[in-house]
């Protein structure tokens, strides 16, 4: 089931090149069950801003201004984007980053050569009336035998064995935009439901 409840993302995506910065707090995002909170995400000093509106699922709550998870904490759907690209999943340091060209299809091409994870081959998409591509990566089946923290790009990490991240890398007015939709293998079959209906909602501004 899927409440009238409207989550209102400020995302700010990092500009090919910028350098790393923390986030700090300050945009306006509504969470789930129809409660509101005021919030503001600034990430980098070089960034061009990117609303988002989505319907929140029933037993999703906004953790943060870019992301919304499952009450367990076992689906996931988050904004963001990606200038560097772990070359293995399961390793961690920073010589092992590769920085793909300024495109969807840079991202995309990287994400599917990144040792540890298995990927579907991308395919041309449109979402939120923005064209793009998406590619479904699955993560190594044993994380037991990965440095600590392993993870895809940037800080999106890896959580459970076989996570699963279905990816929509989008070009919104120049710059790469991620939907990730992503669970685990053992999530249950309504949650990843609301994960799609929640993708379709979306519209970007």
């Amino acid at each position: 089931m899927r409440i009238p409840a409207v989550l209102t993302v400020l995302l700010c995506l990092v500009a090919t090149g910028c350098e790393d910065s923390q986030p700090e707090a300050s945009a306006s995002v509504t969470s789930g069950a129809g409660s509101t909170s005021t919030l503001s995400f600034l990430v980098q000093p070089r960034m061009h801003p990117v609303d988002a509106t989505l319907e929140v699922a029933d037993g999703f709550e906004a953790e943060d201004t870019w992301y919304v998870v499952s009450a367990d904490h076992g689906a996931f759907l988050g904004l963001w984007t990606a200038d560097q690209v772990d070359r293995d999943a399961c390793l961690v340091p920073d010589d092992d980053l590769v920085t793909p060209g300024p495109s969807v299809q840079d991202l995309a091409d990287a994400l599917v050569s990144q040792k540890a994870t298995r990927s579907t081959q991308p395919e041309a998409v449109v979402l939120a009336g923005y064209d793009g591509l998406y590619l479904e990566l699955t993560g190594p089946p044993d994380l037991g035998v990965c440095d600590e923290r392993p993870g895809l790009a940037d800080e999106r990490g890896i959580y459970v064995d076989d996570q699963v991240d279905q990816l929509w890398i989008l070009d919104v007015d120049g710059q790469r935009l991620i939907v990730d939709s992503s669970y685990g293998p053992d999530t249950a079959a309504d949650l990843r439901d609301a994960l799609g209906a929640m993708v379709e909602s979306l519209e970007i501004s």
